[in-house]
């Protein structure tokens, strides 16, 4: 019982000492007929913030480019421990933009002078370990009961989520992250939130369906979709975690797709039946994680 007590206390004193953030967002306006000139600097600065994320200076990003009646609307959001850390990271990922293309950024500073900056969430959140994305932990006072730190916590998730167009439903959105692996990374936050070890959780992802598309390989998301694959850094990020994905053989071939499409962290396996069923019988918890 004393090491129980120690174990919480400990944690409890981790947690504290994480550094809270809440998610702020930037938006810039641009004249319609500008629109061209306003996704070549969208890309441009999501390849700048990208850069900044890898070397740790933003912990994650969103953006969105949207038509808003006779305005073109970018969209910036990133967590921040406060308004002034903020502004100081709009400043960074500003000059670094605009010295990646001077030409291309003075004429878009001109035309697009109008910037809004909001605080998109008052809730805190920490990022015990996961940082990508959706997988923040809101900092919850007054907790009345905790989980046993000293049991194990195994999860085998039925994966069929992926990103799906608004407008076309069934259709993959090729260039947004599979939203259900943000909820794998949440759901191992949660846990160690919840103040279980790292040792004690184990994820494994029965993968299959369009979800299967998500773990391609750059080259093969290319000549798929004509873009990058987005969810590699996530993927890579879980895997470091201890996540497991196993990709359904029988999915895989159905769609006329071949293992060397996928990246090294999925393993193939003859199907996601068995991946689900055999791992329910060594105690695993089912958790489903699809497009309903």
């Amino acid at each position: 019982m004393k090491n129980l007590f120690v174990c919480f206390m400990f944690i409890s004193v981790t947690l504290q000492a994480q550094t809270a953030y809440s998610v702020f967002r930037t938006t810039i306006s641009c004249p319609l007929d500008k629109k061209e000139l306003a996704v070549s600097a969208h890309k441009k600065i999501e390849s700048v913030l990208t850069g900044m994320t890898k070397e740790g200076s933003i912990l994650n990003f969103n953006l969105n480019i949207r038509e808003e009646k006779d305005t073109v609307k970018l969209d910036y959001a990133m967590p921040s421990e406060n308004e002034e850390s903020f502004e100081k990271l709009i400043s960074e990922w500003k000059v670094r933009a605009t010295n990646s293309d001077p030409q291309l950024f003075e004429v878009f500073w001109q035309t697009c002078p109008t910037r809004k900056d909001t605080m998109v969430s008052k809730h805190k959140m920490i990022y015990p370990l996961i940082r990508a994305s959706y997988t923040g932990v809101v900092v919850v006072e007054g907790i009345d009961e905790k989980p046993d730190p000293e049991l194990d916590y195994k999860i085998v998730v039925d994966f069929t989520a992926f990103p799906e167009l608004e407008k076309n439903k069934g259709k993959v959105d090729s260039v947004k992250t599979n939203w259900g692996l943000s909820e794998i990374g949440r759901i191992y936050n949660l846990h160690l939130a919840a103040g279980i070890p790292k040792n004690k959780i184990q994820i494994v992802a029965a993968v299959h369906a369009n979800a299967m598309e998500s773990f391609f390989t750059n080259e093969a998301y290319l000549e798929k979709y004509k873009t990058e694959n987005p969810n590699l850094s996530i993927i890579e990020e879980l895997s470091n975690a201890g996540v497991k994905f196993l990709v359904c053989g029988q999915s895989l071939t159905w769609w006329g797709y071949q293992k060397d499409m996928l990246i090294p962290q999925a393993k193939l396996t003859l199907t996601a039946q068995t991946t689900l069923t055999s791992h329910q019988m060594k105690g695993f918890a089912l958790k489903g994680m699809r497009n309903d």
